[in-house]
């Protein structure tokens, strides 16, 4: 049994009189828009992704095979090799750099080994990456070749 605590029971029975005191025909009205609030909150998907659902939350992990290159804040080198999604070198400035375990979700590619670079596709040979490490943070557009 439900128990209604008095504020919301004297909440209710306003609110239960003021529809008895309407038409069939308010009512109705009143019954539709309340759907099409309902109709109008987010799925739960949408809730899951923080978003509409759309064909980019669905990139298959193999989206990011190939080898991406490009510059960390412009000026650094950096090359990134992935194959089956994922990476399997990574180099900046020309050393190699140990890899760490690659996860994928969506559009996003993350690996790293005490430090994160997280690949964002942009397009389909386009990408922009973000390091997060002891290091700082840094930015690079990546271009697949």
């Amino acid at each position: 049994m439900v128990e209604i605590r008095a504020d919301h029971q004297a909440g209710f029975i306003a609110g239960y009189s003021l529809i008895q005191g309407m038409t069939m025909s308010t009512r109705v009205m009143l019954y539709v828009a309340a759907i099409g609030v309902f109709a109008a909150l987010p799925t739960v998907a949408q809730a899951k992704h923080k978003g509409p659902v759309t064909e980019q939350t669905q990139v298959n992990p193999a989206k990011f095979d190939g080898t991406w290159r490009g510059a960390w804040g412009g000026s650094a080198a950096t090359v990134i090799s992935i194959n089956g999604g994922k990476v399997t070198s990574y180099t900046y400035k020309g050393t190699s750099v140990p890899i760490g375990q690659t996860t994928t979700s969506g559009n996003t590619l993350s690996f790293g080994s005490g430090y994160t670079v997280t690949l964002t596709l942009a397009a389909p040979n386009r990408a922009t990456a973000q390091y997060t490490g002891s290091q700082g943070r840094s930015t690079a557009s990546l271009i697949k070749s």
